[in-house]
């Protein structure tokens, strides 16, 4: 690569693949000694009343967390662990007139503001404004992007298991 030497690189190495899995699971271990079990429950019952009156679960997120958005959604959608219905769940950023059009005609501050008013934000852990802006913050012990969006798709994960195990009877 043009401008680089070779003391700028890094080989991969085995060592950095387990730092980094260590890391993931310190931060998850954090969360599950922490609030992150009882705040996931308390999503997935909010979740719940709200497909059984009717309701819709809406994700969104930016950057990378947008393609979580999508993959929770369709988790939803389709099918999390077994086959049953389909819930009504949609992610905000695949609805990309939507988004560029606000973002244009107002604000990209309000790309999703003006979608919707968040009841529940996973965050890192120092939450931001979507963490204050919140009914129920889910804060990720750790500030690494990359780990936050690790937990927050096996937070989401295990929230359409509570959610799709409540709602519907496992086929034997």
């Amino acid at each position: 690569m043009a401008g680089m030497s070779t003391s700028d690189v890094v080989a991969p190495s085995a060592e950095l693949a387990r730092a980094q899995l260590a890391q993931a699971i310190a931060i998850k271990r954090q969360m599950a000694d922490g609030p992150c079990p009882e705040l996931a429950v308390q999503v997935a019952q909010v979740m719940i009343r709200c497909l059984r009156a009717g309701g819709k679960v809406i994700f969104f997120g930016n950057g990378g967390s947008a393609q979580d958005a999508g993959h929770l959604a369709a988790e939803l959608m389709g099918r999390f662990a077994f086959d049953r219905p389909g819930l009504a769940a949609f992610s905000l950023p695949d609805a990309t007139a939507a988004m560029t059009a606000i973002g244009n005609d107002y604000s990209y501050d309000e790309v999703f503001a003006r979608q919707v008013l968040a009841t529940v934000a996973l965050t890192g852990a120092h939450g931001g404004k979507a963490a204050a802006l919140a009914q129920i913050p889910v804060r990720v012990p750790a500030d690494d992007t990359a780990r936050v969006q690790e937990a927050c798709l096996h937070l989401g994960h295990t929230i359409c298991e509570m959610v799709e195990a409540a709602l519907f009877a496992r086929p034997s």
